[in-house]
């Protein structure tokens, strides 16, 4: 692997990763889940980040939890909570912040 990094921080080889189209296998849709639309898990996610940028690249940090809605199904509780968080990329010498949500529901 190329150690030259690019103005963004990255080596060429990480551009090419990131630039490379999402495996259509990993895209999920479920109608219980995400209100039916398309979905990546966060394990898919969690193992693109650590080949992308290595084990300690990078980190996120949840900003924010909460409750979304709580359900009552044939004595069964469905639980949806949202969650906001920073993920922080080291490239190069550059630091970069983004920032995202998420939700899921768990019986």
């Amino acid at each position: 692997m190329s150690t030259r990094a690019s103005t963004t921080g990255f080596i060429p080889e990480q551009v090419q990763y990131l630039r490379s189209p999402i495996w259509r296998g990993a895209v999920r849709q479920d109608p219980k889940v995400a209100m039916g639309n398309p979905y990546i898990s966060g394990e898919y996610i969690l193992g693109q980040l650590n080949r992308a940028f290595g084990f300690d690249g990078w980190s996120v940090e949840i900003l924010s939890m909460a409750e979304e809605n709580v359900d009552q199904v044939n004595g069964k509780y469905k639980a949806t909570f949202s969650c906001r968080v920073e993920l922080t990329v080291f490239a190069g010498s550059r630091i970069i912040k983004r920032h995202g949500v998420g939700a899921h529901a768990m019986t």
